[in-house]
Parts: structure tokens; C-alpha cells; sequence
């Protein structure tokens, strides 16, 4: 999956929301998945794409147990 198609899952998941915690992010995302894909995502893929999502520093934490936030876009280069 490319960048940019990550954003759009997590912009679709954050679309009402500034923060989300954790438990609640892997629903949204799991939502915003059917919605752009038309097709389902299961709980450790979710999962798997919020890890990869931090990484590329989509979304970030305040602290350890904080819910989620938002970061602007920036494209991946490798």
C-alpha cells in the first residue's frame, strides 16, 4: 500500500475526531478501510497499518497510553 493510500485510511479514521485512543483508532481504521477499499480489515492488520503509520510519522502519541493525534502529511522518500 502507498503512502499517501495510508493517509487517506487514517484521515478518513480521524475525520470527527483530534485524538483517538488506541482500542477505538483500530475500529476507525478498520471503518475507513471498508469505506475506501470496499473490502474488510481484520484487528492485527489494522493493527499492523497503525504501526507502519507511526512509523512514517502519520500519527504520534504525547506519552505512552495517550490517545493518538494526526500529523500533517509528508511524503515518504526511500
Amino acid at each position: 500500500m502507498q503512502d499517501l493510500e495510508l493517509y487517506e485510511i487514517l484521515s478518513e479514521a480521524f475525520k470527527d475526531e483530534k485524538s483517538i485512543k488506541y482500542a477505538d483508532l483500530v475500529r476507525k481504521v478498520k471503518e475507513a478501510y471498508i469505506r475506501i477499499k470496499d473490502s474488510p480489515l481484520g484487528d492485527n492488520k489494522a493493527k499492523d497499518l497503525i504501526s507502519i503509520c507511526k512509523g512514517y510519522n502519520f500519527i504520534k502519541q504525547s506519552a505512552e497510553k495517550q490517545p493518538y493525534t494526526l500529523l500533517p502529511f509528508t511524503e515518504i522518500t526511500s
